[in-house]
């Protein structure tokens, strides 16, 4: 049948897929008005938060940025982003809970009012 041919075709090109890609791991913050000021942000997050550099056997890439405001911006009260990259889902679960990542939550748990998590394969 077409269709199952179909199927097979697809479920194969996504097993292959996957095997190329990477997982991630994206984080939305909204910080309470006191840790507003670009500086010191720029300062937590480029030396206190290091992602890769505290995991590097996890962690293949990490990057933050702050929200760019346009016209129509959508973001909500979200300020800034966190992409993490890993190999495997079993890289991006150890991260989760691992005791670096635990550290870097439990330093931003008075800056941050709001935050929302997505986790994604991508190719």
């Amino acid at each position: 049948c077409i269709r199952d041919r179909y199927q097979r075709r697809v479920r194969g090109d996504f097993a292959i897929k996957r095997t190329m890609g990477v997982w991630k791991h994206i984080v939305l913050l909204e910080f309470h008005p006191d840790y507003l000021d670009d500086e010191k942000l720029d300062k937590h997050f480029l030396t206190e938060v290091k992602l890769k550099e505290r995991m590097p056997d996890l962690v293949l890439h990490w990057e933050w940025a702050k929200n760019v405001p346009i016209p129509e911006n959508r973001a909500k009260n979200f300020t800034h982003v966190v992409v993490s990259s890993f190999k495997t889902l079993d890289d991006l679960k150890t991260y989760l809970t691992h005791p670096e990542h635990e550290q870097v939550k439990a330093l931003q748990a008075k800056m941050v009012k709001d935050k929302l998590v997505m986790d994604y394969y991508s190719n």
